[in-house]
């Protein structure tokens, strides 16, 4: 996981876009 604060908020939105399983797997794919 991104420790910086932007990267914090990319990941809550697309957590809040795809779901937070899902989000993270887009994330880290």
């Amino acid at each position: 996981m991104p420790k910086t604060k932007k990267g914090a908020k990319i990941i809550a939105a697309m957590i809040k876009q795809y779901g937070k399983k899902k989000g993270k797997s887009v994330f880290f794919a």
